[in-house]
């Protein structure tokens, strides 16, 4: 009895002392409930996660979509689980050192459950369409009773699925928000072995670009039905340019193959070495352009120098019309030109090849492959079958790779090619509408721009008795002094010639060059050229056309004066576009405006801003 009359006076004898027991007793609560238990309990699920998602995995390994359905909504317990702890750790976001992990957590556990609800709302949306199918073609399973599906026929309900996937837009963004918020930068490169920081950057890179690319892959999943060959074969011309041998629009067209696309399934119709295309166009060909008819002898053109413009999408059309007048031309849904840069890039990452006699073909001597392809075309002997062969080969395995790379790995993928194409090592025309505005907006066209400030484009094409520039280089320098009224312009391009181990012996090269500029400009002067330069206009630009000869194992400077119309820019601030060459490796650029100097390295279309107050 005195220990219950003790306990019972005790809170008012000792006030402070109660006080304290109580914020301890409710501390120790809250930290139990907020910390302890929810951290215990993301240990534990560590632990057990990959078994207990080995339904799920194993659903989708077999691309069974009803059951990996059944099997995310059966599993969604665990994932809502797992936010709610992480959102309880999340309360201590705001202290110093250990809020900005609580933060991450917090954000990754909400992104997960959000995630994985628009998961299941898109199978569940996808069973009535796909009953009782997998993806692996159409023969009965005897197991399962289900049938498999081909490419072609899941391509034909994606108009559905791209109107479905328009619901997720908000989802997907409040995703990306959370995602772009960690930090790998705070996590260790490995734990117990795995890469947690590129694990990291892989979610925020695979989030970001869903996110940026959302309405374009919207766009995109209407038009994959008809462009498969979901409605009929679309056929595809792949042609591969000598980018050794530069031409206005890329390298002289040397090999080509015809993909033709049937309900979701390819193959190569034919491929070889263009020349032999040109000698099936009929009498009635194309005048050639002067400079083709006068450094190479020809009064017609011919399809490999069908990319006489600097605007790759004039010369795809050029080559379509060429291609019309062969006999019994197919109809081509697209042209895709890659060089040799691109493909060396695209087996870097899709890995080698090995062909019928064991011999591989990788990143480290593909160039020398096409080199020596090059070397032949036109040729028709038993040695030149050799490498057109080999070409073949090539394209096929690199097709068939691309078509089958991992989901996983698909955005590093689509990265890359997106990356290459900037650079204009792949370059892509289509009658089809929808087709050329996503070429387009993603810089895959090589088309020539409007720009409302300062412009300068330098088109080079190389005649060389070796047929070769073996990659001559070039340096430019632009210096610019801003008047009232007009821009005044210093334009030096130096050509440096730098012949590779293994090159033909350099006798020279004579270059055919159109230096592209705003429209409206005037030339003053110019030095280093073989004959005067002629002023015209072409594609709503001011051009300067002039020959300059290189010789063998030197450098040529050729500068241009001139002044161009003043831009309509805000005042102290110049800008100006710089194009970049389909084909052309990254040439070095200085810029001096004003006294101000930026040195840029040309490996895409730039756009420069200078303060000059």
């Amino acid at each position: 009895m005195k220990l219950v009359h003790y306990l019972k006076e005790f809170p008012t004898s000792h006030k402070k002392l109660s006080l304290f027991i109580g914020i301890a007793s409710l501390s120790i609560l809250l930290f139990n409930y907020y910390l302890v238990q929810p951290t215990l309990f993301l240990y534990g699920k560590s632990k057990t996660l990959q078994r207990d998602l080995r339904p799920v995995l194993s659903a989708l390994k077999r691309r069974d979509i009803e059951t990996l359905n059944f099997e995310l909504k059966y599993f969604r317990p665990q994932v809502e689980a797992i936010k709610k702890a992480s959102v309880k750790i999340g309360v201590f976001a705001s202290l110093p050192l250990a809020g900005p992990y609580a933060r991450d957590l917090k954000n990754t556990g909400e992104a997960a459950l959000e995630g994985y609800d628009t998961v299941i709302q898109m199978a569940s949306f996808m069973v009535p369409l796909l009953p009782g199918v997998t993806f692996e073609g159409w023969q009965k399973n005897s197991l399962t009773n289900s049938q498999t599906l081909k490419a072609g026929d899941v391509a034909k309900i994606l108009p559905s699925v791209s109107t479905e996937l328009g619901k997720y837009k908000t989802n997907l963004e409040s995703i990306s928000r959370k995602l772009m918020t960690l930090d790998e930068a705070r996590y260790p490169e490995y734990f117990r072995g795995r890469p947690v920081r590129k694990y990291i950057a892989q979610l925020r890179t695979g989030s970001s670009l869903i996110n940026k690319y959302f309405d374009d892959l919207i766009g995109t999943l209407a038009l994959v039905p008809e462009l498969i060959g979901t409605t009929g074969p679309k056929n595809y011309l792949i042609i591969i340019q000598n980018d050794k041998e530069i031409r206005p629009s890329g390298g002289l067209l040397g090999g080509y193959a015809f993909l033709s696309m049937d309900n979701g399934s390819f193959r190569l119709v034919k491929s070889g070495d263009i020349s032999f295309l040109d000698k099936e166009v009929r009498s009635d060909r194309l005048p050639a352009p002067e400079f083709i008819s006068r450094f190479l002898g020809e009064k017609s053109l011919y399809m490999k120098d069908a990319n006489y413009s600097p605007d790759f999408k004039k010369s795809a059309s050029t080559l379509l019309e060429l291609w019309s007048n062969t006999p019994q031309p197919v109809a081509l849904e697209g042209i895709i030109v890659l060089d040799t840069q691109f493909l060396k890039t695209l087996i870097d990452t899709l890995g080698e090849i090995k062909l019928d006699n064991g011999e591989l073909i990788n990143s480290g001597n593909i160039e020398a492959t096409f080199d020596s392809f090059f070397l032949f075309i036109g040729d028709q002997s038993a040695e030149s079958r050799k490498y057109k062969d080999i070409t073949s080969v090539i394209l096929n395995e690199l097709l068939k790779k691309s078509f089958s790379y991992s989901t996983y790995n698909a955005s590093g993928l689509l990265q890359k090619v997106l990356s290459l194409g900037a650079a204009k090592h792949i370059l892509i025309y289509s009658p089809n509408e929808g087709l050329q505005k996503l070429v387009e907006k993603y810089g895959l066209s090589g088309a020539l721009k409007d720009y409302a400030g300062d412009y300068l484009l330098i088109n080079d094409a190389i005649f060389s008795p070796q047929r070769s520039n073996w990659r001559v280089s070039q340096e430019v320098e632009k210096t610019v002094k801003i008047e009232a009224d007009q821009l005044v312009n210093e334009l030096g391009i130096e050509f440096m010639a730098k012949p590779e181990p293994g090159s033909p012996p350099d006798v020279g090269n004579l270059h055919f060059v159109r230096v592209y500029v705003p429209k409206g400009s005037k030339l003053i002067g110019a030095e280093g050229t073989t004959e005067p330069v002629i002023t015209g206009e072409d594609f709503n630009k001011t051009v300067f056309t002039a020959l300059v000869k290189l010789e063998p194992n030197q450098n040529k400077m050729f500068t241009l004066k001139y002044t161009s119309p003043k831009p309509q820019t805000p005042e102290g601030t110049y800008r100006l576009l710089i194009q970049k060459q389909p084909g052309t490796y990254d040439f070095k650029y200085t810029l001096k405006i004003e006294g101000k100097t930026e040195d840029v390295i040309l490996s895409e279309d730039k756009t420069i801003e200078i303060e000059t107050r």
